[in-house]
């Protein structure tokens, strides 16, 4: 938990940023670029918006193999730049499948998951102080992820910045149902029980 509090706070501090699919079209191509802890980042800027976004930085090594159902270990670092210009996978949940709801899902799910997603107003530094909103994904623990349009940080990013007080909005996946949240007796003997 403690690497991904200094990953989170390492991109905050150096700004970055998330887009939406749709936007895709209108990015410039060099992408804005920040170093964290792990290794640098090439995100992507949406000039229509003027917002830079750093898309599924991996705050977490994948909960795969050995790591499945264990609390999450600390992300590899990266020797050269990655490219950060697309959401990850969603963690596998529910879909409640009821007609016109949009819960339903057709994306890609998968337990390699963990990542953040961060939208910067373009042009902030590092040195600039501004406010960081987290958005924590709802979905009652079982469905949802920081791709869904609902969770797209562009409108209060843009927003703030109307206002005078432009924010960095920064999104994430966790993992969803059994994967994440189990409940028991043996469960918490393992010491793999989350306090909620």
């Amino acid at each position: 938990m403690r690497h991904l509090l200094v990953l989170l706070f390492s991109a905050i501090h150096l700004g970055a940023t998330l887009p939406t699919s749709c936007y895709q079209s209108v990015v410039d191509q060099r992408g804005p670029t920040v170093s964290i802890q792990n290794g640098t980042l090439i995100g992507t800027t949406n000039a229509h918006y003027q917002q830079d976004f750093f898309l599924g930085i991996p705050y977490a090594a994948p909960p795969i193999g050995q790591l499945r159902l264990q609390r999450p270990s600390p992300a590899s670092n990266w020797a050269t730049a990655r490219h950060t210009t697309s959401y990850s996978a969603r963690c596998f949940g529910n879909s409640i499948n009821l007609l016109g709801f949009s819960q339903n899902t057709t994306e890609l799910m998968s337990e390699e998951c963990l990542y953040l997603n961060i939208v910067r107003p373009s042009g902030i530094l590092a040195a600039n102080k501004v406010p960081v909103l987290v958005w924590i994904h709802g979905g009652g623990l079982l469905e949802g992820s920081a791709s869904d349009g609902r969770s797209n940080g562009t409108f209060l990013v843009e927003r703030s910045v109307r206002m005078g007080t432009p924010i960095i909005f920064v999104s994430f996946n966790y993992r969803l149902g059994a994967f994440g949240i189990l409940a028991g007796r043996e469960v918490e003997a393992a010491g793999l029980a989350w306090p909620i």
